[in-house]
């Protein structure tokens, strides 16, 4: 977390570390960006020409906006709660991915966003699975726990 440290001065985006299940690794990993604000993303998408109907109509742009909701949530958690929150990461291994990896000590989350109007493929959260296989995963949006629900909890 101490990307998000650093960059979490300028109050606009931190680098979430990659989960590799040791801290050594993690440091050597690239780190993902995430926004402070989602009002940063919606920014980008209308300097593009998209306003909130026709981002709504491309599932990439609406992908990345209701992803970067999530983790901005997790974010604003983790900085108010800290000793409450578990740490954020993220976790990729080839093409397959997991949005949010939430670390508390022993207990290990797994989130991935989906967003689609398809039950979305959930081969990354299957693969992380696989090499942690103690983890709790969780779909939030398509497929299963709705996307505004789940930011209201």
């Amino acid at each position: 977390m101490t990307t998000c440290i650093l960059r979490s001065k300028l109050g606009m985006a931190c680098g979430l570390p990659k989960y590799m299940g040791q801290v050594v690794r993690q440091r050597a990993s690239s780190p993902k960006l995430q926004v402070f604000n989602n009002a940063l993303m919606g920014c980008h998408w209308v300097a593009q020409g998209l306003g909130l109907k026709a981002a709504q109509l491309r599932p990439d742009v609406w992908g990345r906006l209701a992803e970067s909701a999530v983790g901005t949530v997790l974010l604003a958690r983790h900085l108010t709660h800290s000793r409450r929150h578990p740490i954020i990461h993220y976790w990729n291994n080839g093409q397959k991915e997991v949005d949010y990896v939430l670390r508390d000590g022993p207990t290990l989350q797994a989130l991935e966003v989906k967003s689609g109007r398809n039950v979305g493929n959930v081969s990354g959260l299957s693969a992380f699975l696989q090499q942690f296989g103690h983890a709790q995963p969780l779909v939030i949006g398509t497929g299963g726990m709705p996307l505004d629900l789940w930011l209201q909890s």
